[in-house]
């Protein structure tokens, strides 16, 4: 088996890492997923957004930015936090150094675990619909960990129950694994493991999916995984966006690109009289958004403003209109520029 990351059994006994919530250990677990997946396919910095981690973990975007903080405070991860330009881009967050990312040496005497990545994202889809828990899902990856370290990947192992708390520090760990091995996965009766209960210990025995590497259905399926995380983070980010924007239109305040065309029409309306409609196609629409994304909505919207509150002879009128047109605004709007002295 080839496609894989690396868990380290160090990381596994830290006592930062035990005590953390299942938000947090899925988290970690989930980064060291994609930043080898990032690594093995390109070079340079791995940048990843909090709502992509929301959208493959299912968790909201606050958690993942508390378990990231967590681990920035403990310095296990250097980040340079996501931000958005002056231009109202948005910047994903830059991750330039993981703890445990990298897959010890055979000389270094260190004890890690080849946690294939299509099983990883197998359960990701289990949790998004959820077939499973958050906590389900952070006891499957300790069993699937404890099966090598216990093991191999074909070999019946056990785990005492209390190991599994506290390892885990979920308390209904127990009854998580009970739950993992009826749910069906691979066919209608074949879960991840069997869990075989023996009073004071669970005996397991685990299955593993075919290598996408030897299995082109198997890489189809990986693909459409990682497809159906951008496709959700696309609709969270959209969503979050449209109620920040409604948040601000009711403030006055500018946020995106197209509230610009609404406030043209409303100082329009202010210097001609509300019952005057400014002409207005939609290739100068889609100008306009182009001059908000080329020179920031901030400046756009002030010269706009003094668009309007200048004296009609300092405008610049290429088009001989007798009005403020949105037309006459986008022909002149640099040299207007200009004349404000705003800098984009």
């Amino acid at each position: 088996m080839n496609f894989w990351f690396s868990i380290s059994e160090e990381m596994l006994l830290n006592e930062d890492f035990i005590k953390s919530k299942p938000s947090d250990k899925l988290y970690y677990f989930a980064l060291l997923h994609y930043i080898n997946l990032h690594e093995t396919s390109y070079e340079g910095d791995f940048f990843k957004r909090d709502m992509d981690f929301a959208a493959a973990l299912s968790y909201s975007e606050d958690s993942i930015r508390n378990a990231r903080r967590k681990f920035q405070k403990l310095g296990w991860i250097n980040v340079t936090s996501g931000f958005r330009t002056k231009r109202g881009q948005n910047v994903a967050t830059t991750y330039h150094a993981v703890k445990w990312k990298e897959t010890p040496k055979l000389n270094e005497g260190k004890r890690f675990i080849r946690f294939p990545h299509y099983d990883f994202e197998m359960m990701l889809k289990k949790l998004h619909f959820k077939n499973i828990s958050h906590e389900d899902m952070v006891v499957y990856c300790y069993v699937m960990c404890w099966s090598q370290l216990k093991g191999t990947w074909d070999t019946p192992f056990f785990i005492p129950k209390k190991d599994l708390r506290k390892q885990t520090n979920i308390v209904k760990a127990v009854e998580c694994a009970r739950n993992l091995s009826q749910v069906s996965v691979f066919t209608e009766d074949r879960s991840v493991f069997d869990c075989k209960d023996r009073y004071h210990i669970l005996d397991f025995k685990l299955r593993i999916a075919a290598d996408p590497f030897e299995d082109e259905e198997a890489l189809s399926r990986f693909n459409e995984f990682i497809k159906d995380h951008e496709r959700r983070a696309g609709e969270l980010i959209k969503a979050k966006h449209e109620k920040e924007v409604q948040k601000a239109r009711g403030k006055g305040i500018i946020l995106d690109a197209s509230q610009l065309l609404d406030l043209f029409k409303d100082l329009y309306k202010e210097t001609y009289g509300a019952k005057k409609y400014p002409n207005i196609d939609y290739g100068q629409e889609r100008k306009l958004m182009e001059l908000a994304e080329e020179n920031g909505i901030d400046n756009v919207e002030y010269v706009m403003r003094q668009y309007f509150e200048l004296p009609d002879g300092y405008v610049p009128n290429d088009t001989g209109s007798k009005y403020k047109t949105l037309a006459r605004f986008l022909i002149g709007y640099y040299r207007l520029e200009d004349l404000l002295s705003v800098k984009p």
